[in-house]
């Protein structure tokens, strides 16, 4: 027989032995890759656990925070309805200083003219008298 279609017992045995120590390998890689992936999921959770305490604390805070915004809510209302007031106030008293101001200048005007008036009647009665 030129052609021989048998293998021999050894070569068969190495062949099997390095087969199975592939499969052996790949089934080792995937166990490892499989155990790091339950040693990150636990630790995920185990880091997970302190969460609610710390939401709970945040929502303490956030409803304390609400409370004392909803009072600054008011304050400012008031701060800035007594700012109104003031601005009215501020503007009557310009009102009422624009007045006097304009009040005094009538009077000036008036003393001036009537000591005007009076010193050319004095001027005037001064020819009769002397």
């Amino acid at each position: 027989m030129a052609n021989e279609n048998y293998v021999l017992k050894h070569e068969l045995e190495a062949a099997k032995g390095n087969l199975h120590k592939r499969i052996n390998d790949v089934d080792n890689k995937h166990t490892d890759n499989h155990n790091d992936l339950k040693l990150m999921l636990h630790t995920f959770m185990e880091s997970q656990k302190s969460l609610p305490k710390s939401m709970e604390n945040i929502e303490g805070h956030l409803s304390e925070l609400n409370k004392t915004m909803s009072n600054h809510s008011v304050r400012m209302t008031d701060i800035e309805y007594k700012q109104t007031d003031q601005g009215r106030r501020l503007g009557s008293i310009e009102d009422m200083q624009r007045s006097k101001k304009q009040d005094n200048t009538k009077i000036m005007v008036a003393l001036i003219s009537a000591i005007a008036t009076l010193g050319a009647g004095a001027f005037g009665l001064a020819q009769f008298m002397f």
